[in-house]
């Protein structure tokens, strides 16, 4: 006779309730939490009975509700068949307590930023979350441990922040198994979140763009300069008008080249003379001139040149300007 069961709500968690039978017909009903809450794991519950009804009736064995462990039952009593007597485990500490101790043993192998970003994370938002549930950490399943995920997502936390927290419970929890503090690995049903490299990039650029900003030293210097004695900048903007009209005049002799002469800047934005204007300054970099793709300014085809440096400077490039025309066939 095949095993029957259906899945049961109780306290806002499904259980699978099992029928189960001895050798004489009699039924035994057992309940045994799947450690999913209720909403939106209907399906998945019941996935998960068709597999504990398969390897009931094949193996005898049901699971515990203990990450995701199964032991043999009494088909007389429904109750475990009891083990060997052994010393008390450590999976029966309680899960905060293994993660403290966990991280304070790891301590001295770890680099001390790392250190303190895992310490801070588990008495932080781990605390907050699992103290109330005061599991022991044989009872931390897939489930509960997907479910803190899907909390810290819905709290504004980013993927990537998710992944941390993914990395500290991969490598707790296979350490626990190492130990044989626990006989299975339960992130190993637990999804990694994917990376979202795009939004990082983003941000990233927004915080550069938001946060950064001239020094204090700079910002006094830039008071004193506006506010003191002009007649060194009247000396600097001779300077700069001098190299740039020399840059504007030979980049223009070059056929293909062509650019606007600037009029306040110690840039010259030039034509790329092919449409990536990313590989012309790759083919620039193998003559040792550096220039910056215009795309990154919002000015896709051209390439940026900075003036800022020496007169003498800007002489002894002109040479390698023309071995780059040369390369494109344009002298």
């Amino acid at each position: 006779m095949k095993t029957t069961g259906s899945v049961q709500e109780k306290n806002g968690r499904f259980y699978f309730v099992l029928n189960l039978y001895d050798a004489n017909g009699k039924r035994k009903i057992k309940w045994i939490s799947t450690g999913l809450t209720v909403r939106g794991n209907k399906r998945k519950a019941e996935a998960m009975l068709h597999e504990v009804l398969l390897r009931y009736d094949e193996t005898g064995e049901l699971p515990t509700g203990r990450g995701g462990a199964y032991e043999k039952v009494d088909t007389r009593t429904a109750k475990p068949i009891p083990a060997p007597v052994r010393t008390a485990s450590k999976s029966e500490m309680l899960f905060l307590d293994y993660l403290n101790e966990w991280i304070q043993i790891h301590k001295a192998s770890i680099q001390t930023a790392t250190f303190i970003s895992y310490n801070q994370m588990i008495q932080g938002r781990i605390t907050q979350y699992f103290k109330p549930l005061g599991l022991k950490l044989c009872e931390v399943t897939p489930q509960v441990l997907d479910e803190f995920q899907e909390k810290i997502l819905l709290d504004g936390c980013t993927t990537n922040t998710v992944i941390h927290y993914h990395a500290i419970f991969g490598k707790a929890f296979k350490d626990a198994v190492r130990k044989d503090y626990l006989e299975v690995n339960p992130m190993l049903k637990v999804d990694r979140p994917k990376k979202n490299t795009a939004l990082a990039k983003v941000m990233a650029n927004y915080l550069s763009h938001s946060t950064s900003a001239p020094s204090t030293i700079s910002q006094h210097a830039a008071i004193t300069a506006l506010t003191g004695p002009q007649e060194d900048m009247q000396v600097m903007k001779e300077a700069f008008e001098k190299r740039r009209d020399h840059l504007v005049e030979r980049m223009n002799r070059i056929e293909g080249v062509s650019c606007i002469k600037p009029e306040g800047a110690f840039y010259l934005f030039v034509k790329s003379p092919v449409e990536n204007e990313k590989e012309f300054c790759e083919v620039c970099k193998q003559y040792n001139v550096l220039v910056v793709p215009g795309s990154s300014f919002a000015c896709p085809g051209y390439v940026r040149i900075a003036y800022c440096v020496s007169y003498g400077q800007i002489e002894r490039s002109l040479p390698a300007f023309r071995k780059i025309a040369e390369h494109y066939n344009l002298v």
